[in-house]
């Protein structure tokens, strides 16, 4: 990301820029409970149970999955229950009345409200004449409003116009007796629960939830977003229908819940012959080398205890290397494979007692990560050779008391996910990070080669002096963590560049591809760093690209300037240098018109693309992109008004 150095010239335009990587630190929550899926408010997993006290000074909920929680501020914070004391709540009573058409709904009397009734059904409906008219409340153009199938009501003894409303998307509060209405999710631990699909740029994963799809974070969001369509990206989860062949015969079952021939756990490793794994709720697990065309068994060292198979891990980057979780709170839990499945050696060594229900591992083959019931859990562990792990470590201890649900490492940004049922999504760096160098190019995080004058990231050291093909590159920010250098503007172009870098550990050699143009939009967590040339605001979703405006798109790789510009050197806010390449820019796939390009004035090694949007938008979400010398940049998502 931009230097730290450099975050005072942010103020100027109105940029609020990340900074560097963030260095290891406690677990930071994405987002929060909520999910913004198209209802009244932040909808959530399903609540059972919704109940007041006879005081009304307690709200009182059981989620779908049996977990009690209490609020003392009508829901805006909670606190864990083992039970609820039923003793303690109104309990209004039940009527016979029902809608025309709705003969098996549950119907309530409102306790405060002489002959009003609330019907539950598909809907949640309300009479005031004791069952002779009803109005339906909240389906709203055939999507209601609230989440469909209301389990519960309760109301306020404080208030007879505020209602509380249980439904399979949450929990919901009415202060005008159901004609309006405010989700209570974004603070009570009820996020539904969702599995890791990598996207390509270094933005957190997507999150498929099951029942609902695909889920996306994106930057100035307050929280995670249903995406309207499944994205290619994200296929859909195969665990629930799967059927695994051998020599033309079925040998598994087709995913029907609750059989012993289920498949619990899915996996496809990358590599030029990628294989398939496939565990079993028996605990077998069945691998294909062709696609699924045929199925050999998984070899020696795996248990034959019928316990099930609750996670498996495939290498993206290479074939033969997988991880298998087992369930059970002791003995062998994590098995490692290293031949594409013929072999497997158990890494659960000294790994605490405990569900391990999820695990990941870096792609560099170096990391093993466990999540269970009590924390997440990390092993140096090769996945090229099997050689002994080392001892499990845990991974911080600020996480909330949880069941994971799936763990994702980018092992390019280095950052670890985790999702907690009920509680979200989690992040942090990953601790093998600080274990290895690497190169990556600052504007996006990812290995896209550098221009002369550009940046690079070096994760894993403080460097103090850095050369790129012998001549000086400047060390523009240093930390254990991470450090930032320039590529001179007279960079040698066209191949690999030879980068040393002094550090604590003595002088690291590393290679790094360098083009004359490398064109990137600067991208913190996948969202781009455009601002509103007019306002000097950040775009994002809060504040989307207006039409007919024009935006300042953050650049990196754009090579030469007119006049020369020395490198480690902030470029001027007035008249700073132009850049010698033409420069165009698109979006949609639509050129755009650039109104200029030239070195971002207070930044070091970055540029503005100045261009104008056309007078009409669709609105939504659209693809940017820049190009220069023939050269595309990364993709980026800009937020349109209408």
């Amino acid at each position: 990301m931009l230097l730290r150095g450099t975050l005072a010239v942010a103020v100027v335009v109105g940029l609020a820029t990340a900074g560097p990587l963030r260095a290891e630190g406690p677990w930071t929550l994405l987002g929060d409970h909520g999910l913004t899926a198209g209802l009244a408010g932040p909808r959530g997993a399903g609540v059972s149970f919704v109940g007041v006290s006879v005081d009304g000074r307690t709200l009182a909920a059981v989620t779908a999955s049996g977990k009690a929680w209490e609020s003392s501020d009508q829901g805006a914070s909670w606190r864990a229950v083992e039970a609820i004391d039923a003793t303690t709540l109104l309990h209004p009573e039940r009527a016979e009345a029902a809608p025309p058409g709705v003969p098996d709904a549950l119907t309530i009397r409102h306790p405060y409200r002489a002959g009003w009734l609330y019907a539950l059904a598909d809907d949640l409906y309300r009479s005031e004449d004791d069952g002779a008219t009803w109005v339906g409340l909240t389906d709203e153009a055939a999507l209601p409003m609230i989440g469909a199938t209301p389990s519960a009501i309760a109301f306020d003894p404080a208030d007879p116009e505020r209602i509380f409303v249980a439904t399979e998307a949450g929990l919901w509060r009415s202060a005008d007796a159901g004609l309006t209405w405010v989700g209570l999710n974004a603070t009570l631990p009820n996020f539904p629960a969702g599995l890791f699909r990598p996207l390509d740029d270094g933005a957190p994963p997507l999150l498929e939830i099951e029942g609902l799809g695909p889920a996306l974070l994106p930057g100035g969001a307050p929280r995670w977003i249903l995406a309207a369509q499944p994205s290619p990206a994200a296929p859909a989860d195969a665990r629930t229908a799967f059927e695994v062949f051998l020599a033309g015969g079925a040998v598994g079952g087709s995913g029907r819940a609750g059989s012993e021939e289920a498949v619990t756990a899915l996996a496809v490793s990358g590599g030029p012959e990628p294989l398939q794994f496939v565990g079993m709720r028996d605990g077998r697990v069945w691998i294909s080398a062709d696609a699924g065309a045929s199925w050999r068994p998984a070899g020696e060292g795996l248990p034959r205890d019928g316990r099930s198979v609750v996670d498996l891990w495939a290498d993206p980057g290479a074939s033969l290397a997988a991880i298998a979780v087992f369930a059970g709170p002791s003995g062998g839990r994590v098995f490692r494979t290293v031949d594409g499945g013929r072999l497997w050696d158990d890494l659960t060594a000294d790994l605490p007692a405990g569900e391990i229900r999820a695990a990941t591992a870096s792609a560099d083959g170096e990391a093993v990560y466990a999540a269970g019931d009590d924390g997440v859990f990390f092993a140096s562990a090769s996945l090229r050779s099997p050689t002994p792990a080392t001892s499990w470590q845990a991974v911080g201890d600020e996480l909330p008391v949880a069941a994971p649900r799936d763990l994702f490492v980018n092992s390019r940004t280095g950052q670890l996910y985790v999702s907690l049922e009920g509680y979200g999504v989690y992040r942090r760096r990953a601790p093998d990070v600080l274990r290895s160098l690497r190169l990556l190019n600052a504007a996006d995080l990812s290995d896209r080669p550098v221009a002369p004058g550009g940046l690079l990231t070096v994760v894993g050291a403080a460097v103090g002096t850095a050369t790129i093909d012998g001549a000086p590159a400047p060390v523009l920010f240093a930390s254990p963590e991470e450090s930032q250098i320039q590529a001179p503007f007279d960079a040698a172009a066209g191949r690999a560049a030879t980068v040393r870098l002094s550090t604590s550990e003595g002088v690291e050699t590393l290679r790094f591809p360098v083009q004359s143009l490398a064109p990137a939009i600067f991208t913190t967590d996948g969202e781009p760093l455009v601002v509103d040339a007019g306002t000097g605001r950040l775009l994002d979703l809060t504040r989307p690209a207006r039409p007919g405006s024009r935006v300042l798109i953050l650049s990196a790789g754009l090579g030469a300037v007119n006049p020369t510009w020395p490198a480690g050197v902030a470029a001027p806010t007035e008249n700073p240098p132009a850049v010698v390449a033409a420069v165009s820019a698109f979006l949609d796939g639509v050129p755009l018109e650039v109104v200029g390009a030239s070195l971002a004035g207070g930044y070091v090694g970055a540029y503005w693309v100045e261009a104008q949007l056309p007078s009409s938008l669709r609105g939504g979400l659209g693809r940017l992109e820049i190009e220069a010398g023939g050269r595309r940049s990364n993709t980026v998502q800009l937020f349109l008004a209408p």
